[in-house]
């Protein structure tokens, strides 16, 4: 009796050990499988964080860019701007050059009448 409970209690024993063992390898397998994944995912991080300053950089240089093409937009603007004004000047001056010349024009025509009516009355 005592060898028959002896071989139950190593039945037992054998089969807990399979099973323990069967449990081992499934979670061998399982710590592979999350040790290749966290490999594949350290590996994705290392290029995504590869590519985040690779587009930091690029953005980095677009906005010094863009800033030199604004300091050339507003030095082109006052360009404008002053020769807009220096225009309106000159369209003054040509106005006023017009105004002096018709009166002058019109002095003109009065002294040559006075002439012509001075030399009439002469002869």
């Amino acid at each position: 009796k005592e060898n028959v409970g002896k071989n139950i209690e190593m039945r037992i024993k054998t089969e807990e050990t399979q099973s323990l063992s069967k449990a081992i390898k499934g979670m061998d397998k399982l710590i592979y499988l999350c040790q290749e994944k966290t490999d594949s995912l350290k590996t994705e991080v290392g290029r995504l964080e590869k590519e985040n300053e690779e587009k930091k950089e690029k953005l980095t240089e677009q906005l010094a860019a863009n800033q030199r093409s604004k300091r050339a937009f507003d030095t082109r603007r006052k360009r404008l701007e002053d020769l807009l004004r220096e225009r309106d000047l000159l369209n003054k001056d040509v106005l006023k050059a017009d105004d002096s010349t018709k009166h002058w024009m019109d002095l003109i025509r009065r002294h040559q009448m006075m002439c012509s009516n001075l030399d009439r009355e002469l002869e």
